[in-house]
């Protein structure tokens, strides 16, 4: 699959499209902050479970057994299993933003939905 890059992470082109979108609105009221934290996430290896800093994988970045890992200890609220999460195929966005009603209405407007409540 190709990926689109949005600022440093990787979407999948379409995901890219409507995340830009997002990002432009979010960006054009004052006081407002929005950023991605994370796009394409490769599956990493069960090990990766048991460190606590994305650095410290065997790929030195964030990896879905990495997530798994953080929600089993309390870290995150969700994390889908290694192997079926949308972030494999870079069709999931974690970004994060200090008005989460705004957000939401934008990307309701672009045919987005968010499935945890706190990302």
């Amino acid at each position: 699959m190709a990926y689109e890059n949005v600022e440093g992470h990787l979407l999948a082109p379409d995901l890219a499209r409507r995340v830009r979108w997002v990002l432009a609105r979010m960006r054009g009221h004052s006081g407002v902050e929005i950023e991605i934290t994370e796009g394409q996430r490769p599956v990493g290896v069960p090990g990766d479970q048991w460190v606590t800093s994305a650095a410290a994988t065997e790929s030195g970045g964030s990896t879905q057994w990495f997530q798994w890992g953080r929600m089993r200890r309390g870290e995150t609220p969700e994390a889908a299993y290694p192997g079926t999460s949308s972030h494999g195929t870079g069709e999931a966005v974690d970004w994060s933003t200090n008005n989460m009603s705004l957000r939401l209405y934008y990307m309701y407007l672009a045919g987005l939905t968010q499935n945890i409540a706190t990302e």
